[in-house]
């Protein structure tokens, strides 16, 4: 009786370690998993392209290099990025896989390109350092040569938060803005709103205050005072010299992207067209629920 319980056990021990066998290797993933990134940069100085990826916590592979267009692009070395830095690096860690970071050179990958000219990519060849490699599809990042923006427009104050941005301009001369845009329109228009705000008396005490536009309470502020801002409609916003203009960007909560662009604000002055930018640095927090969703968009886990 006592051999028949033994076994049972064992049989038992036995099923259990195969069933926890077969559930871990479904939430294993078979290679890296790159999230969406909305970048805009340009070629003006030593500046640096984060690019973020899920892989299993479990494996010993990693990234060794990403092919971009005509570079081969090493991610940058502790030595060469910044003390005390590993990269690629954890950044959050979940149940079944980190969310990491590696960071690439823009210095280093333009010095390679044969074309010197703007260009965009949308995806890389990633080679790991077992020598296996894949296509990752990383969203839509443009180089320029320089950013255009006629200085017409001067931001004073800025400040982000988890939901977006909000930058505080003044005029230098008197204009009328006409029309806004939007890199990459196409995805980041479902993405993100922009507003504006041209209450003087409002935006003038909060130039002045101490905690402008009232962050320490900022989904309570009353958006009465905002006009939407629609990529696909034009409309006349007149500001005379030293008039305030209050931008603001708010993504959605659902936004699973990595953005770094301008909204663009067009316009003319004494008849003469110019263009303006407002940046917007967007990273988003990912939930393990949030993990889970994009690991299913791309073809759930199972190796």
């Amino acid at each position: 009786m006592r051999e028949k319980w033994f076994w049972a056990g064992i049989i038992l021990a036995v099923l259990s370690w195969i069933g926890n066998s077969l559930y871990y290797q479904s939430k294993q993933i078979e290679h890296p998993i790159f999230l969406k990134h909305y970048y805009e940069a340009a070629d003006d100085g030593d500046q640096y392209l984060k690019f973020y990826y899920l892989a299993n916590r479990e494996d010993k592979q990693d990234l060794q290099s990403v092919r971009i267009k005509d570079a081969v692009v090493f991610p940058y070395s502790q030595d060469d990025f910044m003390a005390g830095e590993n990269n690629p690096s954890v950044e959050q860690e979940y149940t079944h896989q980190d969310l990491k970071v590696f960071t690439v050179s823009l210095k280093d990958m333009l010095s390679q390109m044969k074309n010197k000219e703007a260009f965009t990519f949308n995806k890389m060849r990633v080679v790991m350092n077992n020598g296996q490699s894949f296509t990752a599809y990383i969203g839509h990042v443009t180089i320029y040569k320089i950013y255009k923006d006629d200085k017409i427009l001067e931001e004073q104050i800025a400040t982000g938060s988890n939901f977006g941005d909000i930058g505080l301009f003044q005029a230098l001369k008197p204009i009328t803005l006409t029309s806004v845009s939007l890199p990459f329109e196409k995805e980041t228009e479902r993405l993100v709103s922009v507003k504006a705000n041209t209450d003087q008396e409002a935006l003038s005490k909060e130039a002045e205050s101490d905690d402008p536009f009232g962050w320490t309470d900022h989904e309570k502020k009353s958006h009465s005072r905002y006009q939407t801002l629609n990529p696909h409609k034009n409309f006349s916003i007149k500001l005379k010299q030293k008039d305030w203009l209050e931008l603001a960007t708010r993504f959605k909560a659902s936004t699973l992207a990595y953005c770094d662009f301008s909204v663009k604000l067009h316009g003319t002055s004494k008849g003469k067209p110019f263009v303006s930018t407002a940046l917007v640095d967007y990273q988003p927090v990912l939930s393990q629920s949030d993990v889970d969703r994009i690991i299913l968009r791309n073809g759930g886990g199972g190796k």
